[in-house]
């Protein structure tokens, strides 16, 4: 197993990254040491799991092309992360695996293109949370948080299997066959169009204007 130390330099904003990069058998591994962050912003084919600790870190795992064309920047309280390998061939393996450590709660998550994100209680801001997915994205969050403002498009999907997320109010707004599961939300309101679809329970105030083929259901909330 080869171990080095080196550094890359983010999408075009002048900060170095420290990394140690890790070649193992079949696969590569990198950790990286962001500034401190509130935010993300993650596209293209990335598995995504967070956890909470006294520094910010990134772990990524993924071939060796992958990872050299993972591109990363930290900056104003955001962490931006895409995998430009994505789409480069039909027969590659281009996914990438995440473990983001976080030191402080995150108020806003965006994902998009084929990324899977998982974020756990800890990681949430208990104040308000601004979620924006597009492109197959699928995001899941546990725990709770006083608002959540949510933008789902292009097929996103939002805690589809209802994961425990207690918010007072959410704000939608969804398209193009996006769905949320919503079943611990005590109001919701905003618009959907376009095969879109939220599950609430019957109890939340619901003030949603739904058009175009979009649908309100509580049978996933039952129980």
């Amino acid at each position: 197993m080869a171990i080095s130390n080196t550094s890359i330099k983010s999408m075009g904003t002048g900060l170095l990254l420290s990394i140690s990069l890790v070649a193992s058998a079949g696969a590569d591994q990198q950790t990286f040491s962001p500034s401190q962050f509130t935010s993300v912003d993650l596209s293209k084919s990335l598995e995504v799991n967070f956890r909470c600790g006294s520094s910010p870190k990134v772990e990524a795992r993924g071939t060796k092309k992958a990872l050299e064309n993972l591109q990363l920047s930290s900056d104003g309280g955001k962490l931006r992360i895409t995998n430009d390998q994505f789409g480069d061939s039909w027969f590659d393996n281009d996914a990438v695996k995440l473990t983001i450590t976080v030191s402080k709660p995150l108020s806003s998550v965006r994902a998009g293109l084929g990324v899977l994100l998982s974020v756990p209680e800890c990681a949430v801001s208990g104040d308000s949370l601004d979620v924006d997915g597009y492109m197959g994205a699928k995001i899941s969050v546990t725990g709770k948080s006083e608002s959540l403002s949510l933008k789902l498009s292009h097929g996103a999907v939002f805690n589809e299997n209802n994961e425990p997320f207690s918010v007072k109010k959410t704000l939608i707004d969804m398209e193009m066959g996006a769905s949320a599961t919503l079943c611990d939300t005590l109001a919701v309101s905003g618009d959907q169009s376009f095969g879109s679809s939220i599950a609430i329970s019957k109890d939340t105030v619901n003030s949603v204007n739904s058009s175009m083929g979009a649908s309100v259901t509580h049978s996933t909330c039952l129980g």
